[in-house]
């Protein structure tokens, strides 16, 4: 089986060093992303329906005053005298027109927040696991890294140096031949010679 070869935690602290610099661009990220969004919450269920109620309240109050002049205008009304009564008329359509726009303001708003509402709820979960993650001090992942460095580190302090070869490991080196060379042969002895040169005829 295949054992790891580790020389050095040089890799693991700059992975540390990238995990550390992403946890913080991560916690300015999720802090930017709440705030706005309570920010934009906040507008859309409070100041702006205080300002379209306000916007109706006026308008009605605009729509009673042109229709009281309108009537005090249409008093005025004898067999030989008919009062203009066009402007009046305008700022009763006008102060209509803004009750009507303001209404349907405060029905947008009202979709717009529950809308709003549930994209929040759908983003918590995973922004709650990612808050998890890179809480605390130091984060978890951080410290999850710092036990391996440790670790690794305490391994390449202890680990054995290794041991010389022993006479059995040592590879292995083909046997010096026994022949002797054939300039230190005794005279008479002759080269090899073949099995058949004993049965050769003679010519």
């Amino acid at each position: 089986m295949s054992q790891a070869k580790i020389s050095r935690v040089d890799a693991l602290e700059q992975l540390k060093a990238a995990v550390a610099a992403f946890i913080d661009d991560a916690k300015m990220a999720l802090g930017a992303v709440e705030m706005e969004t309570r920010r934009v919450v906040d507008r859309l269920q409070r100041e702006q329906p205080y300002y379209w109620n306000q916007q109706i309240k006026n308008a009605r109050d605009e729509f009673a005053e042109g229709k009281a002049s309108l009537a005090r205008k249409r008093l005025q009304k004898t067999d030989n005298y008919i009062p203009d009564t066009s402007e009046e008329e305008k700022a009763v359509r006008r102060a209509t027109a803004k009750i009507e726009n303001a209404e349907r303001k405060l029905e947008a708003i009202k979709l717009w927040s529950r809308r709003i509402e549930q994209s929040w709820n759908d983003y918590q979960g995973p922004s709650g696991q990612l808050a998890d993650m890179i809480g605390g001090t130091p984060a978890r992942a951080v410290a999850d890294l710092n036990r391996l460095i440790k670790a690794v580190d305490a391994y390449l302090q202890t680990q054995a140096p290794a041991a010389p070869l022993e006479a059995a490991d040592e590879p292995f080196r083909e046997a010096p031949s026994m022949a002797r060379p054939a300039e230190e042969r005794p005279e008479g002895e002759a080269k090899n010679e073949s099995p058949d040169d004993d049965n050769a005829e003679e010519p």
